[in-house]
């Protein structure tokens, strides 16, 4: 009677044993799971936990767009226990699985589903200590009320912006009211000084942004808003660098910023003749603008077009200048009182 441990089946545990378990191997070999185990432990061989097969030595160099979003997305919506070598993140089951694929890029967390108050939700932690130690040392166990000036400085300045992608798809939100308006809000603690956040913000010449802090019952907040068009276009360009081709983050934050800068083309105002020597009556634009029921902007930039009109801007903004109905100018004195509407 043959045995039935053969050295191909042999092989096959030492395989697939340590990475899959035992039952995953009684079912290939249709083995009894006890037998499967008992000639495991005879070979040696021990299941790996799942914690042990991230490679935490690649991810802590920091030197990939991936680790790095990580960071960012754990800083703003992660959690790294105090009283056990533990890192997790709870979010929206369709959130999970977009960035699932991230988090595994350097080996397997731990994935579980479950149903919670706001809906389908999803958890992922792992208890790889390389990591944990690694986020300990970074200021994670502090990060509610800590800036992130640890991690910041040993990330390579040319991937910082990938930080600030997951801070952002964390803990931001990006609400478009229509096609071209909008308005960029991130939260933290009431405590939180958004000191780095704010330098990024400057350094980018963002410097137009309001702070509110507020306590309510659910708790106390603080949050960095901005909602001008250019400052927004300049933030989502910056974190959403290389977007299409890495295909990194959450894909749900990324079509609202896109969203708010599909801004509609402005109707260009053409001039008629009459409107034309209507506005050569007034002494300012801001009159001939009110009268025109026409934004100043706009009817500025229609007059600058105009080859009678541009020459009439260059007039009024010369105080020793009058303007007459038929056009004609004389050295007479002018007081204008708009006149630094065109400086």
């Amino acid at each position: 009677m043959n045995k039935f441990w053969t050295k191909e089946k042999d092989n096959f545990l030492k395989e697939n044993y340590p990475k899959n378990g035992s039952r995953f191997c009684a079912e290939k070999l249709e083995q009894d799971i006890t037998k499967v185990v008992k000639r495991a432990n005879s070979l040696g061989l021990k299941v790996i936990k799942i914690h042990e097969l991230i490679d935490f030595e690649s991810f802590i160099k920091m030197d990939t767009p991936e680790a790095v979003y990580i960071a960012g997305f754990i800083y703003a919506d992660g959690f790294c226990r105090k009283n056990k070598p533990q890192i997790s993140i709870h979010i929206s089951r369709s959130d999970m699985e977009e960035i699932y694929p991230t988090l595994c890029k350097f080996g397997l967390w731990n994935y579980s589903k479950y149903q919670s108050n706001q809906g389908r939700s999803a958890y992922v932690h792992t208890a790889n200590r390389g990591i944990y130690n690694f986020f300990s040392e970074m200021g994670y166990k502090e990060k509610s009320y800590m800036e992130p000036t640890k991690i910041l400085n040993y990330i390579p300045e040319n991937l910082r912006y990938m930080f600030w992608r997951g801070f952002i798809e964390g803990d931001g939100t990006w609400y478009c009211s229509k096609p071209g308006r909008g308005t960029f809000s991130v939260v933290a603690g009431k405590e939180y000084l958004w000191t780095e956040f704010i330098k990024m913000l400057n350094e980018l010449g963002i410097e137009s942004f309001g702070i509110n802090r507020r306590t309510r019952d659910c708790g106390s907040t603080s949050c960095v808003s901005f909602s001008r068009f250019e400052n927004l276009k300049i933030f989502g360009e910056y974190i959403y660098q290389n977007r299409e081709e890495d295909k990194i983050g959450l894909t749900r934050k990324y079509n609202k910023f896109l969203n708010i800068m599909n801004k509609p083309e402005q109707r260009k105002i053409i001039l008629t003749n009459i409107e034309t020597q209507e506005i050569l009556e007034f002494t300012s634009l801001t009159k001939a603008s009110n009268f025109l029921h026409v934004k100043f902007n706009k009817l500025k930039e229609a007059c600058l077009t105009n080859v009678i009109l541009n020459s009439y801007l260059c007039e009024i903004r010369n105080p020793t200048i009058s303007i007459k109905n038929n056009n004609e100018v004389s050295p007479t004195p002018c007081h204008h009182q708009e006149l630094s509407n065109f400086a």
